[in-house]
């Protein structure tokens, strides 16, 4: 709504079920390659659904579609901008993503351990190649927060979903309008445990959950910094690239 409303554009949120693939015994671990699928079914859709809901007063401009998503639905948009959806999108924006699922329901269950098994905040263990990554040829903007680099997301589990790191991913893309801000919000050194990180973990993957949360988190920084990312290269602004954020741990900015 906030994007909507702050770049005059059309928003179509989709969902897959929350539950559990093929008996998996966690939740939202659906491969990203069927996310792909969804997307694309959900673009196609969108051409017909907004002058529907709109009553003909906005139809939507083909080519100016971009695509968002959270977690592992951040896995997911990566995987639909490198495959089904490569032809149909401007930009991509991924939030927190987890490959934790990718070909394959819970394909990197293995690389998610072993990432939480190294030192917290690290990043260590965060590199791995997944060759559809260098099929995008979309804008991308990639962001998460340090505070979730090593750190399990959800309570008494020994694993970490955000998985590869998101400066891996960024050097596997081969689009020329790519993006990165890896923000130091809540980062508590003095947390040295994975139950410790947890908590801290998942606040600063939910942050965007709430309406407070989305437009104060960071002092705005985060949000501010997808609303330009989709001003300029979504609808073509014209406008400057934002000055680095203060803390960012990770950031780089493309011209439009």
């Amino acid at each position: 709504e906030v994007i909507a409303e702050k770049c005059g554009v059309a928003v179509m949120v989709i969902g897959l079920p929350d539950d559990d693939p093929l008996g998996q015994p966690m939740l939202n671990a659906w491969k990203a390659q069927y996310y792909g699928q969804a997307l694309s079914a959900a673009i196609d859709h969108a051409y017909e659904a907004v002058p529907l809901k709109t009553n003909g007063a906005a139809t939507v401009d083909k080519s100016k579609v971009g695509l968002l998503g959270h977690s592992m639905g951040g896995g997911g948009v990566l995987y639909g901008a490198g495959a089904q959806c490569a032809d149909k999108i401007k930009t991509v924006i991924a939030l927190d993503p987890g490959c934790f699922s990718w070909d394959e329901d819970v394909q990197f269950h293995d690389n998610c351990v072993a990432y939480a098994k190294e030192p917290l905040y690290s990043g260590t263990g965060g590199d791995y190649e997944l060759e559809v990554l260098k099929n995008i040829k979309a804008a991308v903007l990639l962001h998460t927060s340090r505070a979730q680099y090593n750190a399990p997301l959800m309570p008494n589990t020994d694993y970490c979903a955000m998985w590869p790191a998101l400066p891996s991913i960024y050097n596997q893309l081969t689009s020329d309008k790519k993006e990165i801000y890896v923000d130091n919000f809540l980062v508590d050194e003095s947390k040295t445990t994975l139950a410790e990180a947890q908590p801290i973990c998942a606040a600063s993957h939910t942050w965007m959950l709430s309406p407070s949360g989305l437009l104060e988190h960071g002092g705005g920084v985060p949000i501010n910094v997808i609303l330009s990312f989709t001003r300029r290269h979504l609808l073509g602004s014209g406008e400057e690239p934002m000055e680095k954020p203060e803390g960012a741990v990770e950031w780089e900015t493309a011209a439009c």
